[in-house]
């Protein structure tokens, strides 16, 4: 998340990313950049329709202007390099329609992604130089003739919170707003414009309840469930509407009503306030937490009569995050299992798909559900009951699936790769449970019955699991290194277990030495690197997270305070490209998610109570390159209010997927 002063530009950029689509699994959201930012051609252009309103009433005289996001191509890096694409004025109607036509005034590169702004203009009451309204379009090249855009303040909030992590402003400058991503990270950009119409169709400018998207998969029509935030979402756009709403005073000031609202907004470390309502939505997104009770807060800033319905009345939220779950009532029948139950992994590919362990019985009904970046069913891989009790799930650089089973040594390990299925076999225990792939691509898993750690080297499509380091009972969750060291969560002894590589070349050889046993280490069980590599682990019983120092590996440690920004049985962790962290709590009574962030001392970033959203026991937990933030949930099921998979919208700062890739860039804990 976001925490910078005047002008705020959420991230930096560095290594190139691997954006093609190459698996039979994997899939590109719409509008795909041609060769990634190569194809800078113009293509036909279409008309465009569409209308403004401020809440149900029409905007009239307003400057409409579309523009394209900064891509390589034209400087473009994180919320920066946008380039207007009108060169004459347009404006909406003002016969009480808020209508505008734009034909034939712009040229559009088929590479970009463009969204559209109305800048001024009149809602009912006089002009409003204050008012400053977007919706998030997509990619230019899928633009129509026949599609007809709303723009109003529900499309604004969609397109700023998915877009957050792309998007800068100079606070206090008119005008000031704007969307880039370097080129390597064009994926999460591209991924970022699908989010923000799961929030709010920008072709009807509703905000739907749940919407329904279906695909073929493995012969059967497949259902996934998109369920949003919907009151939460309007409450945000009744906000804005308090501001858009209302008209200049004399001589030019802004209107009592708009200026209220951007200093409610206005965080203490940002210089100046908002001067329109596009860079106070950006504010409400990037400070999730300030909410208010107080009359002059935010939540309290709507009229008596807010244009957007159902929201959320008297009842102030827990946060102003935005939260998508996804639950499927498809079941098959040969072999028997449900497209997605009982979430109990997550990861993520290079193109943004997501994986999700399901985990209803001990050898039969496990699969694993493959999503695209906006919800739809891609596939569905390893049914059957060849997989037993899968516990962790890890992508390999190429993005090959690796699946590791605890309920036997037959098939312990499971592969997924160009279309077909690969089992390993362990020589050593049954119970397999944490895994991760290294730059290399060697597979490691950790045995939590027998203490071991096992590698499966380079994953070549045969070969058997093996003991390289007995690291004691209860081996969790792992973590590798840019210098193949390997660090081991221990829940029943308390500890965290550095195995130390030496490598000429890999596989490596492995020598258990650096065991942390820090007194305040209780049941801990998740554990992640910073951008300095530093270890993270999650102490469950003792409701904290502790840092490692490696200088002083027998006894150095920090803990945060107990129950920090929400922590209630702290459970996974990620780490997103600032090197926040982000923590399920796995408790059926908080449901929540945690923010901390890192450094040598713990700084809540989330609430007393974490983020709330729809929950069903947090538990796997991974970022991807847009800063969505993606949620297994273990008691999930058929249902939407035990979703088996949330998503906490543009929240994080991206990160690099895989987490083999990240480790191959040297990108942990650092933005793409």
């Amino acid at each position: 998340m976001n925490h910078q002063s005047n002008t705020l530009s959420p991230r930096l950029c560095s290594l190139a990313l691997l954006a093609a689509c190459a698996l039979a699994v994997t899939g590109c959201g719409s509008g795909a950049l041609h060769n990634g930012v190569s194809d800078i051609h113009d293509i036909a252009i279409p008309s465009l329709q569409g209308k403004a309103f401020g809440g149900q009433q029409a905007i009239g005289g307003g400057v409409v202007q579309l523009w394209t996001v900064g891509l390589p191509s034209t400087g473009g890096s994180y919320g920066s390099g946008q380039t207007s694409l009108i060169s004459s004025t347009v404006t909406t109607s003002t016969d009480g329609s808020g209508s505008f036509d734009i034909t034939g005034d712009y040229s559009c590169p088929s590479n970009s992604y463009v969204y559209i702004t109305i800048t001024g203009g009149n809602s009912g009451g006089g002009t409003n130089s204050a008012i400053r309204l977007m919706t998030a379009l997509g990619a230019c090249a899928n633009l129509t003739d026949t599609m007809f855009i709303n723009v109003n303040e529900a499309t604004t909030i969609a397109g700023v919170f998915a877009l957050q992590q792309f998007a800068s402003a100079t606070f206090g400058t008119a005008g000031s707003f704007s969307i880039g991503a370097p080129s390597t990270n064009i994926t999460g950009l591209q991924n970022a414009f699908a989010a923000a119409n799961n929030l709010v169709n920008f072709q009807s400018g509703a905000i739907p309840v749940s919407t329904t998207n279906t695909a073929t998969v493995n012969s059967v029509a497949v259902s996934v469930v998109t369920t949003s935030e919907n009151m939460k979402i309007a409450q945000l756009a009744n906000i804005l509407a308090y501001c858009v709403n209302s008209a200049d005073q004399s001589g030019g000031a802004l209107s009592t009503n708009c200026s209220t609202l951007f200093n409610a907004v206005q965080p203490a470390s940002q210089v100046s306030p908002a001067v329109d309502t596009l860079q106070a939505a950006l504010d409400l997104a990037i400070n999730p937490t300030n909410v208010g009770s107080t009359t002059s807060a935010p939540f309290n800033l709507v009229s008596a009569q807010p244009p957007f319905s159902p929201n959320l009345g008297s009842t102030p939220p827990n946060d102003w995050t935005l939260g998508l779950s996804y639950s499927s009532p498809t079941s098959f029948t040969t072999p028997a299992y449900k497209f997605m139950s009982n979430g109990y992994g997550v990861a993520i590919s290079s193109t943004g798909n997501i994986y999700v362990i399901n985990s209803p019985g001990s050898t039969t009904g496990n699969s694993v559900a493959v999503l695209g970046p906006d919800g739809m069913p891609v596939t569905s891989i390893l049914n059957g009951s060849t997989l037993g009790s899968p516990r962790g799930i890890a992508l390999d650089t190429n993005d090959n699936v690796w699946v590791a089973a605890n309920a036997s040594t037959t098939n312990a390990l499971v592969e997924y790769a160009g279309g077909s299925t690969y089992n390993y076999n362990s020589t050593g225990s049954t119970v397999l449970y944490g895994i991760a792939v290294d730059a290399s691509n060697n597979i490691f898993v950790t045995s939590s019955a027998s203490g071991e750690l096992e590698e499966l080297v380079g994953g070549a499509g045969a070969g058997t699991v093996t003991n390289v380091a007995g690291i004691g009972t209860g081996a969790e969750q792992l973590a590798i290194d840019t210098n193949y060291n390997i660090w081991i969560a221990n829940s029943t002894s308390g500890t965290v277990t550095k195995a130390g590589a030496t490598c000429t070349s890999t596989p490596c050889t492995y020598a258990i030495g650096n065991k942390v046993s820090y007194t305040s280490l209780a049941s801990d069980f998740g554990i992640a690197l910073d951008q300095n590599q530093v270890p993270w682990v999650t102490n469950s019983a003792a409701g904290e997270i502790t840092r490692l120092d490696p200088a002083t590996p027998i006894a150095g440690g920090t803990s945060s305070a107990a129950s920090l920004g929400g922590l209630t049985n702290p459970l996974f962790v990620a780490m997103d490209g600032s090197s926040n962290l982000w923590v399920t709590n796995n408790n059926t009574t908080s449901n929540s998610v945690s923010e901390i962030a890192s450094g040598s001392t713990t700084m809540a970033l989330s609430p007393g109570t974490g983020f709330k959203h729809t929950f069903a026991t947090p538990r796997a937990i991974a970022i991807d390159g847009s800063g969505n933030v993606w949620v297994a949930n273990s008691n999930g099921s058929t249902s939407t209010t035990a979703p088996v998979l949330t998503e906490i919208v543009g929240a994080a700062t991206p990160a690099v997927q895989p987490l083999s890739r990240a480790i191959l860039l040297n990108k942990i804990g650092k933005a793409p």
